[in-house]
């Protein structure tokens, strides 16, 4: 376009047009924004003009004075200003005048934020307001022609919401406003109704019959199967029609039809369209890949096919420009027919020769497209089954092949290797390397380099280099260089020219930083080309005191392009790769890390391993009442207490609230000391503090089970944070606790006792405290019935405490009735072991009663054997301090774990029942009991047989030395009141 005489802010009346929009008068200065002489203006309609200036439509109504339209042109932004003049009385005066202004920087912020006032921030499509103003105006001056407007509905969107977070949700919402352009390209107004709700304007359509193909087509491309995890939530979309003129000539018209018509297709069922008044179509679901999104961001040609029958899946963007294709066109196409104009399939084809490990790469000429192309095909998972994905590298109009050349590194011989390399090196430093080598030869220069740029902080980093023999490197030290310190390099590649400098000895005087920042690597001369990222310059490649083929400089040119190309390609890669595995807002390893984690850390196996299970309390409380911002900031906040915890662990973020901390190699008191801490922090840093759960064990071998203690903990205390979060509680009622809470008020709960009997006398030895549940009109229930609801609930706590406090209460009324008192056993679920509260707890009830402590026996099962030993070691200790006697339920249960006996000292030991069930047949059983008697003895600890039945296992336990009989033999468990010694 010439270069036009129109300053910045200053505005030029170029045209005027009369009453019935036919042009009158046009100022030469048009001729810069038209494609055809000015003469061929007059007496032509207005709007045509307009639309071949600004490729805008003039919708300008009657009862409008003015109307603005922006548009750019040659990189320049200009502002077409639209007036309706009066009449007066000379009604032959002109009505409609014209006037163009280039904005200013004045006018340029203006247009950003009229932009921003009319499209939708999340998606960048128009917004509701901007869609209704373009609509009603298209309407108004062609209220006649056919047109459609499509109102689309997610189906199911807030359950994304709920089960992946809001973050992910705006994901979703512009992966769809990304198809939709797509699919309509240019040819609709596509914009955002607000929520998950989108329309589609198509003005002008052939028939109805394409607006439903169009309908087809997006109801089945914006179907996706979201996946995190475990977690997995089916997309589908539900689309309302309404034609014009048929169903209205305005927009409110046409929407409240179209809006009726969505219900309809909502109620049909999942991806459904419908017309209103008269259609309902089904789209049979398919399960798309949800990253098309990602083959149409590369600047290479990239299609699937079916390995079997050829049939093409996707071609991406720009394989879409070069064949001239819409979505809709390879719709059960032939990869043959659409790409190489054949009726049969290639006889080149090699479906049969591809592999998921690596890229097939060979060379081909497409007869579409008479190009040159490098081609790279492999075998890739597509909607659960193989296909082919072809990536097509244009290198040009038939390079190879063209080898009449004399010198040894021909620019275009070096151009198609560059290619080459970069396409087939699975490495992308040793392919970027071994290109710098081949254009340091090229040039027989003595160094070449890549240069990046970070424009945000202000620096320039030396990324990658290549040196001939002799010549030192320069990278390490050519990192974070100020761009204020390169003044000149940095002016020239901003102003998209080549750099060339034959003597750097010119930059002396002038540029004496750069003098000096290009004499510390012995640079006498060089040339630099900058390569770009949208519209600014992001890096240069360059070379160091070339020596021959100075004049082909555009070699470096195609290179810079192609090697930028790589590097957004592989980032794009890695940032895919590094969001795959990471949390959005918090920056830590997500679950689909965590998951690989747990299956690798067998490596680990026999290394100390810590776990911290954390949960931030209430942190959906927070979001309903201060909005999804303070959530969000609560969640960087305890990221950031964790990570200066914990630097050299692995942490993840699992779920909204919920975090792993894994810790490998570090010592038990070290790590509990930094827990504490770290707990004190998120306490004071956070509004309603962080519920924990932590394990350790000295040498790992089961992680699944040392992760699930931890979180057992860390639910026992979310547990207790409920109970006593005063705010907590009037937003959080768990039915389950009301519940038991109720029952042990109604005395639903009862305390039974089965005596132990010393053998030989066959007098009580002790009683072990048994619960019961009836409830009115029910039978009673053993605990097999209700300890493992409790257990899994995280309440039996709550049961466990009350049964010690009962057995308390028992002993002091034996006291004040003055009968004996004998030591009473109760059981303590493993979880209630775990609570930090344990010793607390433990105080305050022995505290309320004047018994002695030693009269109490805390019953644990065998299975705190297969906890760590800090934690047995711990959970003892709490249990002695506070005056407890101890003894170990169910050995030999499933497996007898004889270290715990050396971590804790038990006071009584108690044989599990399926020990003594077949002793008198078993003669297995009979060595393993008389075993276990005897170490018993020799450790002081009284053995105590449970589930005694008949006489003859009686006179073997006695037999065998056992100084304690429980069974049925002697008694069935009793209720307390009934029980006499």
């Amino acid at each position: 376009m010439p270069q036009n005489s129109l300053q910045p802010g200053l505005p030029l009346i170029v045209m005027v047009a009369d009453s019935a929009k036919k042009v009158r008068y046009v100022h030469d200065e048009m001729q810069n924004f038209l494609d055809y002489p000015v003469s061929q203006c007059f007496g032509r309609d207005l709007s045509e003009i307009i639309w071949d200036v600004a490729e805008h439509r003039l919708n300008f109504t009657t009862d409008e004075r003015e109307r603005e339209l922006f548009f750019s042109r040659g990189g320049e932004e200009y502002r077409l200003t639209v007036q309706r003049l009066d009449y007066g009385r000379d009604h032959s005066m002109p009505e409609i005048t014209v006037i163009l202004q280039k904005n200013g920087d004045r006018e340029k912020r203006e247009l950003e934020l009229l932009r921003q006032s009319r499209i939708d921030p999340l998606t960048g499509l128009l917004n509701r307001a901007s869609c209704l103003q373009e609509i009603n105006d298209l309407l108004n001056e062609n209220s006649l022609k056919e047109s459609a407007l499509l109102i689309i509905d997610v189906d199911n969107f807030k359950n994304i919401n709920d089960t992946f977070g809001h973050m992910y949700g705006d994901k979703v919402l512009a992966g769809i406003a990304y198809k939709l352009r797509s699919i309509f390209e240019e040819e609709a107004i596509v914009g955002r109704l607000g929520g998950d709700e989108f329309l589609i304007f198509l003005f002008h359509i052939l028939d109805e019959t394409a607006v439903y193909q169009k309908a087809g087509i997006v109801a089945r491309e914006l179907q996706t199967i979201q996946e995190e995890g475990d977690n997995r939530v089916t997309v589908s979309n539900s689309i309302g029609i309404a034609f014009s003129p048929r169903h209205g000539t305005r927009f409110q018209e046409l929407y409240v039809k179209a809006d009726t018509a969505l219900r309809y297709a909502k109620q049909s069922g999942r991806s459904c369209y419908s017309v209103f008044g008269d259609k309902i179509s089904n789209v049979l679901p398919l399960q798309y890949v949800n990253r098309e999104w990602l083959l149409d961001e590369l600047e290479e040609i990239v299609y699937i096919s079916d390995i079997q029958d050829y049939t093409l899946l996707y071609v991406n963007r720009v394989g879409r420009e070069q064949f001239g294709m819409k979505l809709e066109d390879f719709e059960k196409k032939k990869c043959y027919q659409m790409l190489q104009g054949r009726n049969t399939p290639c006889p080149f084809c090699n479906n049969a020769k591809l592999m998921k490990e690596k890229f097939t790469t060979w060379e081909y000429e497409n007869p579409y497209l008479k190009k040159y192309f490098i081609v790279k095909d492999k075998l890739v998972e597509w909607n659960s089954r193989p296909v082919r994905m072809e990536i097509a590298v244009d290198v040009g109009n038939r390079l190879i092949g063209d080898h009449a050349t004399t010198a040894k590194y021909h620019m275009e011989t070096v151009m198609l290797e560059s290619l080459r390399t970069l396409n087939s090196s699975d490495d992308l430093e040793s392919g970027i390397n071994h290109i710098l080598e081949l254009i340091t030869r090229f040039y027989d220069g003595e160094r070449s380099y890549i240069v990046e740029i970070d424009r945000e902080h202000g620096y320039a980093h030396n990324t990658y280099e290549w040196c001939r023999e002799g010549v030192p490197a320069q990278k390490a030290s050519l990192q974070n260089i100020a761009l204020d310190a390169i003044p000149y390099i940095f002016e020239t590649f901003n102003r998209k020219q080549h750099l060339i400098i034959s003597q750097v000895e010119e930059l002396k005087y002038t540029y004496p930083s750069e003098y000096q920042y290009l004499m510390r690597r012995s640079a006498h001369s060089l040339f630099a080309v900058p390569f770009e990222d949208e519209t600014a310059f992001t890096g240069y490649i360059g070379v160091d005191n070339p020596n021959i083929n100075q004049d082909t400089i555009r070699l470096l040119d195609t290179i810079a392009y192609n090697i930028a190309n790589e590097i957004k390609k592989r980032r794009l890669y890695e940032r895919l790769e590094f969001e795959a595995g990471h949390d959005t807002l918090s920056g830590l390893l997500n679950r689909s890390s965590f998951v690989r984690y747990q299956n690798d850390i067998q490596k680990k196996y026999g290394e100390s391993c810590g776990i911290i299970t954390a949960d931030i309390n209430g942190l959906k409380q927070l979001n309903q009442d201060f909005g999804h911002s303070r959530g969000d900031e609560t969640i960087i906040a305890v990221t950031g207490i964790m990570r200066s915890s914990f630097p050299e662990g692995e942490i993840f973020r699992l779920s909204g609230d919920e975090f792993v901390i894994v810790v490998m190699n570090m010592a038990y008191k070290s790590f509990m000391k930094l827990v504490k801490h770290m707990g004190l922090e998120l306490d004071s840093k956070t509004s309603n503090g962080v519920s924990l759960g932590t394990t350790w064990v000295e040498h790992l071998t089961d992680f699944d089970m040392l992760l699930h203690h931890a979180e057992e903990l860390m639910l026992v205390n979310k547990q207790l944070y409920y109970k006593n979060s005063d705010e907590v509680r009037k937003h959080y009622s768990p039915e389950g606790l009301k519940l038991l809470v109720h029952d042990v008020e109604q005395g639903y709960y009862r305390l039974y006792l089965q005596p132990k009997i010393n053998p030989e006398t066959g007098t009580v030895h002790s009683v072990e405290a048994l619960s019961r549940y009836q409830a009115p009109g029910h039978d009673l229930q053993s605990p097999v019935k209700f300890v493992s609801l409790l257990e899994k609930m995280k309440l039996i706590r709550y049961l466990d405490f009350y049964m010690l406090e009962e057995v308390f209460r028992l002993l002091s009324r034996w006291k004040s009735e003055g009968k004996p008192l004998i030591p009473v056993s109760v059981n303590f679920s493993r979880i209630t072991l775990l609570e930090s509260d344990l010793f607390q707890m433990l105080t305050e009830i022995k505290s309320k009663y004047d018994v002695p402590c030693d009269m109490v026996m805390i019953e644990i099962t065998e299975s705190i054997g297969d906890m760590e030993h800090k934690v047995i070691e711990a959970i003892g200790s709490k249990l002695r301090k506070a005056g407890f006697r101890i003894s170990l339920d169910d050995f030999g249960a499933d497996y007898a774990n004889m270290s715990i006996l050396s971590i804790m000292h038990f006071d009584e030991l108690k044989l599990d029942k399926s020990l003594v069930e077949n002793l008198v047949e078993s003669e297995k059983n009979q060595i393993i009991v008389r075993c276990i008697i005897e170490m018993c003895r020799s450790l002081h600890v009284d053995c105590v047989a449970e589930g005694v039945e008949s006489r003859e296992q009686l006179e073997l336990l006695k037999d065998y030395g056992c100084t304690t009989i429980q069974g049925y033999y002697y008694s069935k468990p009793v209720e307390a009141e009934q029980f006499s010694i």
